[in-house]
């Protein structure tokens, strides 16, 4: 449920249930759900090197396994895995250059609340932040889009393990307090973020 301005909900799939969140109340993914977003779809994910960034509480549980957190697509085609856990447990982020622009982030501790910050803008390239600070970054390089408007999931990618960078699959744990931007969010709005 989108309780901003926008009122961009989504659509579960599975057994997405409520849960005690960093705030207020979280949504709770299992090994066969995810939320879908189709809003209309998000037309400036498709724009080849249009800034954007994404913020975000993740709370894995069980054992680690390899799963995605956030993933965007078009139907059908082109897709991407923008913030995976891997089998090991350590996130990481991804974006398109024409092949698959990858930055390492820390082990995601087990049902522990983390907080992660996602940037992308031209000049300052992809950006992981953990925790209110930044963790990874790659330096400037074009985000080569697909051209179409997206669709987003979160706790799962549909199937689409043909996506960069080749794995994923359902979370299971906790998210909370997701926010998609359409511009580079700032270090320090990163850290207020982190720091509510």
């Amino acid at each position: 449920v989108d309780n901003g301005l926008n009122g961009i909900n989504g659509t579960a799939s599975g057994s997405v249930v409520s849960t005690t969140g960093r705030l207020n109340g979280a949504v709770q993914f299992s090994s066969s759900s995810y939320i879908y977003y189709t809003y209309p779809p998000f037309y400036f994910l498709g724009i080849s090197n249009q800034a954007f960034s994404i913020s975000l509480w993740a709370n894995p549980t069980g054992s680690y396994r390899a799963s995605t957190l956030v993933f965007v697509q078009q139907l059908p085609g082109w897709c991407v895995h923008f913030i995976v856990m891997t089998s090991t447990g350590y996130i990481t982020a991804h974006l398109w250059d024409g092949g698959d622009v990858a930055i390492n982030g820390p082990i995601l501790p087990l049902n522990t609340w983390t907080h992660i910050g996602y940037t992308y803008s031209y000049s300052d390239g992809l950006q992981l932040y953990i925790n209110g600070v930044i963790y990874s970054s790659t330096g400037s390089f074009t985000y080569t889009a697909s051209g179409v408007p997206m669709y987003m999931l979160l706790g799962n990618d549909g199937g689409g393990t043909s996506c960069s960078p080749g794995y994923g699959g359902p979370f299971t744990g906790a998210l909370d307090e997701f926010y998609l931007y359409t511009r580079e969010i700032t270090a320090s709005d990163v850290q207020k973020l982190a720091n509510p």
